[in-house]
């Protein structure tokens, strides 16, 4: 990775980290910021000019297609929901294979596993954002770079190519 695409990046992913902190106590802000991180990761290698406004012009060009955005933002808040729900459910089955194939007392690992442990929901939150994040990561790669193919037409002369070629068979 280029040395610019990637200080170009750390400059982006610490404002949106520092906007998410100013704007947590509303709604709009986290989900901005959330958005604005996405693009910043999707951008990454489009970046080759240093400075401060080549990377935030970029992430503007690539901004236009907001529907997606909420829509991937929406989208990846029901897969966390969802990868949460699996990983607690999954802890909820072992420690339920452990009570019924051993006799061993454990009640300390029930209290220790129930969702009244604030400190189990979160761990569990974070498993539950790491499944997710790869994927997070490459639907807006390749958000971007589908935009970027109907911004300059290369799906359009690529498609030329394959019919070009499959007609000179």
């Amino acid at each position: 990775m280029p040395f610019v695409s990637f200080v170009s990046y750390l400059f982006v992913a610490a404002m949106a980290e520092g906007l998410y902190y100013a704007t947590a106590m509303s709604i709009i802000g986290p989900l901005f910021s959330m958005m604005l991180a996405g693009l910043a990761v999707g951008t990454i290698e489009l970046n080759v000019r240093p400075g401060i406004m080549p990377p935030l012009r970029t992430i503007a060009r690539y901004s236009r297609t907001s529907k997606q955005l909420f829509a991937l933002v929406f989208i990846f808040f029901v897969a966390t929901l969802v990868a949460f729900i699996n990983i607690g459910a999954t802890f909820a089955a072992g420690a339920w294979l452990v009570h019924a194939f051993t006799d061993l007392n454990l009640a300390r690992w029930d209290v220790l596993l129930s969702v009244s442990n604030r400190h189990y929901v979160f761990l569990v939150l974070a498993g539950a954002i790491v499944v997710v994040e790869p994927f997070w990561i490459a639907a807006h790669v390749v958000l971007v770079r589908r935009a970027g193919v109907a911004e300059t037409g290369e799906d359009l002369r690529m498609w030329f190519r394959e019919l070009q070629s499959r007609w000179a068979r």
